[in-house]
């Protein structure tokens, strides 16, 4: 095997496959109807029916044996014994480089980056004229202190809203009440104390 087809990224990812690349096709015959098993090969390229045979072997001398066994079929003459010429090298790493970009264009691996464009947050606005929670909020507030300054003070009414019961029905901290009578002052057992000061 030569030393420069098995640094090849391309023919490493070749080998690493499980069965065939897409976009095979049957390997060339020569003159005499032999099928030319490329440098490096050890997948079957052979038409069974539709279809190539696919079944890989760990060396190109076991995949020769497989196609003259199994497919009765002739694989050309090997090349002479030595190590295989420069030329010879780089063209199968041309051939293994293009078949597996024809792979990859015909099929992208999952590992590629897929566009997801994040949708930017809509930044919170900072005038409460925007926000229409706040401006009713406050128009809440500027209601209530116009009703506080209304009247010069603040009626027994108001005060038995705000210690009395809350507008959700629930109570609050209730007015102190007198538990005895004081006639010269006209105080009746059971008066708000709030009510009697206002009256005095």
């Amino acid at each position: 095997m030569s030393s420069r087809l098995q640094s090849s990224a391309s023919y490493k990812a070749y080998i690493e496959l499980d069965g065939l690349p897409l976009g095979s096709v049957e390997w060339a015959k020569d003159d005499d109807e032999n099928y030319i098993i490329p440098l490096g090969e050890i997948k079957c390229h052979i038409l069974v029916g539709d279809e190539l045979c696919g079944k890989t072997y760990k060396s190109r001398g076991a995949l020769k044996t497989h196609v003259t066994k199994d497919h009765r079929k002739n694989a050309a003459s090997a090349q002479a014994t030595g190590n295989p010429s420069n030329q010879q090298q780089e063209a199968a790493q041309i051939m293994y480089s293009a078949i597996m970009k024809k792979h990859i264009n015909l099929f992208p691996t999952a590992s590629e980056p897929v566009p997801n464009p994040s949708v930017p947050n809509t930044p919170k606005s900072n005038n409460p004229a925007s926000n229409g929670t706040t401006s009713e909020h406050n128009g809440n507030k500027s209601g209530r202190a116009s009703k506080r300054n209304s009247g010069g003070g603040t009626s027994s009414q108001d005060d038995i809203n705000k210690f009395g019961k809350a507008p959700n029905g629930k109570p609050k901290m209730k007015l102190p009440e007198y538990k005895k009578a004081n006639k010269k002052v006209g105080i009746k057992k059971g008066d708000r104390v709030r009510e009697v000061s206002q009256r005095v």
